[in-house]
């Protein structure tokens, strides 16, 4: 489950009332974004996840459902780094030179 969006330095929560998630399992991520859903396969090696393009469904939703896919699909594509420490999933890119995240926990 989606719990946070990284911008730069900053970490902020989703938007309330939205929910966002990502799983993977046998070289497929599914994603619900906020406000669509997704799948995209995926190479996972030491500290990376590479995703294809991800093919998505195309409803439109509230604002805040909106912004919350547009942080979820703007990370999950290409290269991305990833930790995992304490139960929390972190996924890093970067995007015109800035850092954009996500991080997510256990559900």
């Amino acid at each position: 489950m989606v719990d946070g969006l990284i911008d730069g330095d900053a970490v902020s929560s989703i938007p309330r009332s939205t929910e966002a998630s990502i799983l993977i399992t046998e070289g497929t991520a599914t994603a619900r974004t906020g406000c669509n859903t997704g799948r995209a396969t995926v190479e996972i090696r030491d500290d990376t996840i590479t995703f294809a393009p991800m093919t998505i469904t195309a409803m439109a939703c509230e604002p805040d459902a909106m912004r919350l896919e547009a942080a979820v699909t703007s990370v999950l594509r290409g290269d991305v780094t990833y930790t995992v420490e304490a139960g929390r999933l972190t996924l890093l890119t970067m995007e015109d030179g800035a850092t954009l995240g996500l991080t997510l926990i256990a559900s």
